[in-house]
């Protein structure tokens, strides 16, 4: 069973717990997860089996999509509800013209710190462990895009929010930075996660449901579609399973590749084998997959 499966997690346990349970539940002993989300968060969570595993860093790079619930008036340590208060300010001035204006200048690149409360490493140690332990940890900002964000409801104190944003993006940062330019602050009390790439919380499946149906499995093919694809023939593929490279010029099935990037190699029949990197005609093989 080498699948990729669009996991709707539940609310209130680690990406870790949630991929155990699968294992069980589909008794597999190797898989793993794309992207991390909070105990606290719901939604998409990409989970990839056996030899599908190989293919799990072209899936944690995708774009993302979120719905949030902040609550103005409240600033937590970890920006979320599981946090301590360590600041609470008046929020009844904010109208929603003003948090849309607010909103509108977070589209495009920003910079953010990732929560000090968080699984991002710091000599090999993930955030949180420090920052439990008292120790603080001089965060560097990063870059992120935000592609479109909109408020969908207000209901003081409380604002719902839906973004679509890049890879890295820590929704939680998000949330305090917006609470405060609105400068009554924020934190966060309800998250999903309702799109990685292609896979929609629309079209996820759940742990109670994943040993009954088809619902949210993937096949490789079907992952890695918004990779592009070069075909090769059955010689080729030989030399391809055994590390090789090859060129693409003259190739009809490479003619529609960008000249720089990660292709999906496939057999005659149009299966997924191989990953290479694309450098101008010549592709260099990444990784095999034995399926």
């Amino acid at each position: 069973m080498h699948v990729v499966i669009n996991l709707n997690k539940p609310k209130g346990i680690t990406s870790n717990d949630a991929l155990i349970k699968v294992k069980k539940t589909l008794k597999i002993k190797k898989a793993g997860h794309a992207g991390t989300l909070d105990p606290l968060a719901t939604g998409v969570l990409l989970i990839a089996t056996n030899e599908a595993t190989k293919v799990l860093p072209y899936l944690v790079g995708l774009d993302k999509e979120y719905i949030f619930t902040a609550q103005l008036g409240i600033i937590t340590d970890t920006y979320d509800s599981e946090g301590r208060i360590v600041e609470q300010r008046d929020f009844r001035s904010v109208d929603e013209r003003a948090i849309i204006k607010i909103l509108e200048g977070f589209k495009g690149e920003i910079t953010q710190k990732p929560p000090i409360f968080s699984a991002l490493k710091h000599k090999g140690k993930p955030l949180y462990e420090y920052a439990r332990s008292g120790m603080t940890i001089n965060v560097k900002e990063r870059a992120v895009k935000i592609y479109d964000i909109e408020l969908i409801h207000f209901e003081p104190p409380n604002i719902r929010i839906k973004v679509s944003c890049s890879t890295g993006t820590y929704i939680r940062s998000l949330c305090h930075d917006i609470g405060l330019a609105l400068g009554t602050g924020a934190h966060v009390i309800e998250l999903i996660r309702t799109r990685v790439g292609n896979f929609t919380i629309q079209d996820s499946t759940n742990h109670e449901e994943i040993i009954h149906t088809s619902k949210g499995i993937s096949n490789i093919d079907d992952a890695l579609s918004h990779i592009p694809e070069t075909i090769v023939d059955e010689s080729l593929a030989k030399r391809v399973k055994r590390g090789e490279g090859f060129s693409v010029k003259g190739m009809d099935s490479g003619q529609g590749l960008i000249r720089q990037g990660i292709v999906r190699i496939c057999d005659v029949e149009g299966k997924t084998f191989a990953i290479g990197f694309l450098k101008g005609d010549k592709v260099i093989v990444k990784r095999v997959l034995h399926v």
